[in-house]
């Protein structure tokens, strides 16, 4: 169940989204690192965004790998 600050946050994001969906995205790319600290570090890019499908981008980088060097479970 969503709060009431998720709802106005997504009411907000729906409408903005239909006017530009590029000006929306990059609201949601600066809010991002704001609301999830951790993504800070990881770099986390939303590229596309939609009912049906999210498209992001994470980049290879140290800080996104495990002790393997694979991508660590947390950034994917």
């Amino acid at each position: 169940m969503q709060n009431v600050s998720q709802k106005l946050i997504d009411g907000v994001f729906q409408k903005l989204h239909k006017r530009s969906p590029t000006t929306a995205l990059a609201i949601l790319n600066i809010a991002l690192p704001q609301v999830i600290p951790f993504n800070n570090s990881i770099g986390l890019k939303i590229r596309e965004l939609s009912n049906n499908h999210c498209k992001v981008e994470l980049p290879y980088k140290r800080a996104n790998k495990n002790h393997l060097g694979g991508m660590h479970a947390c950034a994917l």
